[in-house]
């Protein structure tokens, strides 16, 4: 799906359907406004009401009686020059990425967007992000992936384009979490294809957040898919479903994960049992004299 006026046009409005914070928003970008030009900082009641704005979980991991260091803070990041903006923030105590990309954004309203996990999500699944994760290393090619659209959609500023993204994600939540986690899937498979290690191990380790994929865990996965209940798995059907994921169908060989042959008797990843040429059953169902198929 392609992110573009018509896009903007559609899901914009719809945000004053499902949130109620807009008049709050504009108000917070003409008091921080003021606060810079009168004060140079930002005042502790307006951070406060950034906050509940954003965030109010956050309120306790905000250090409030060391405010000095949070004003500090603000007055660094006013300078043009100062490369770490982002960083300066994040590093404070209570302020992850999207609470310091907030308290950007409401500086410089047309140079930092907000930073957010739907927006995010949207951005990934259309193939605008390489991933979906709201980290401050990925902060630059999100924001970079917002000023284009910005640049591409010139009659749109910042926030409406954030509006329309997290519009479009909160009213689609539930289908979005399907094609969120199906492209999750395909993502984890392609990587383990274009692993420079993929040719000199059967059973390389990808780790992608701290989650481990294995291709003897990925072709169990699928077979206890196609075997629940007994069913016969033919290894046509294994190879289609690996198929499917991106999965390189030379790696997968049925056998070396059955319990009655020459290559899977001795594996520790025996799961199956062949029932003929090309047919195999879960083990568990293999004292089944007729195991059925449905």
């Amino acid at each position: 799906m392609k992110i573009d006026s018509q896009f903007i046009e559609e899901w914009e409005p719809k945000y004053d359907e499902i949130e109620s914070d807009q008049g709050e928003y504009i108000a917070l970008v003409k008091c921080v406004s003021e606060d810079i030009q009168n004060f140079q900082t930002i005042r502790l009641d307006t951070f406060e009401r950034i906050i509940n704005w954003k965030s109010p979980r956050s309120r306790g991991f905000i250090e409030w009686n060391n405010y000095e260091t949070y004003q500090e803070a603000f007055r660094i990041i006013l300078d043009p020059n100062h490369p770490e903006k982002m960083r300066t923030l994040d590093d404070l105590p209570g302020i992850g990425p999207p609470i310091a990309s907030v308290i950007l954004h409401f500086i410089y309203p047309e140079v930092f967007p907000m930073y957010d996990f739907r927006t995010t999500e949207v951005l990934y699944n259309f193939g605008y992000l390489q991933t979906k994760y709201t980290s401050r290393s990925h902060y630059p090619k999100f924001q970079d992936a917002i000023i284009k659209l910005k640049i591409s959609l010139v009659h749109y500023n910042l926030r409406q384009i954030d509006r329309a993204l997290f519009t479009f994600h909160k009213i689609n939540s539930e289908k979005f979490k399907k094609l969120s986690e199906k492209k999750h899937k395909k993502c984890i498979y392609s990587q383990y294809i274009n692993s420079k290690e993929t040719s000199r191990s059967p059973a390389i380790y990808i780790r992608r957040d701290e989650t481990v994929v294995s291709i003897p865990k990925i072709v169990q996965s699928i077979c206890e898919e196609l075997g629940a209940g007994g069913k016969i798995i033919t290894r046509k059907d294994i190879l289609a479903k690996t198929k499917q994921y991106g999965l390189n169908k030379a790696s997968v060989l049925p056998a070396d994960y059955c319990d009655n042959t020459k290559t899977g008797q001795w594996s520790k990843h025996s799961f199956l049992h062949s029932f003929g040429p090309g047919k195999y059953i879960l083990s568990r169902f293999k004292e089944q004299k007729k195991p059925f198929n449905v």
